[in-house]
């Protein structure tokens, strides 16, 4: 029998966003205006989320690049956007690599439309870890909600 147990968590509303989450109560999570970002204890998985400057999702992938290079500078795209949904809101998402202090990071980026904002929604793993967050992302990925 597989037992799983549900890690002590914290929810949190992006208000600006329109969409909320939650994260396991060991990990720092800071909320600064528009953008999130919540940081494993190892530092290692990073989640990042803000508004983008724009009303149309189409338009989100010609706005992301600067706002994401605060959280992922050097960052190159590796695969096509696709599209599709996040819990019923109309995205597209894409992956890509980028690097901080030498260390290899595989980003995931989702391009949001919540109804009341356009918001990109990034995961950076550093190389080597992703097993690791493999349970932990999932649960994060499932609660997000609008709100």
């Amino acid at each position: 029998m597989l037992l799983v147990a549900a890690l002590p968590a914290r929810e949190y509303s992006h208000r600006a966003g329109g969409i909320k989450m939650w994260f396991p109560d060991s990990w720092n999570v800071q909320i600064d205006g528009n953008t999130l970002i919540a940081t494993a204890p190892d530092r290692d998985n990073q989640y990042y989320m803000d508004v983008l400057p724009v009303d149309q999702l189409e338009d989100a992938l010609g706005a992301y690049v600067e706002v994401l290079q605060a959280f992922m500078p050097g960052f190159t795209a590796v695969t096509e956007p696709r599209s599709g949904s996040l819990h019923g809101m109309p995205q597209f998402w894409f992956d890509g690599i980028g690097h901080v202090d030498g260390v290899k990071w595989f980003v995931g980026v989702s391009l949001v439309d919540t109804g009341r904002a356009i918001v990109i929604y990034a995961i950076r793993t550093a190389d080597g870890v992703a097993a690791k967050y493999e349970r932990v992302s999932q649960q994060i990925f499932n609660s997000i909600q609008r709100i």
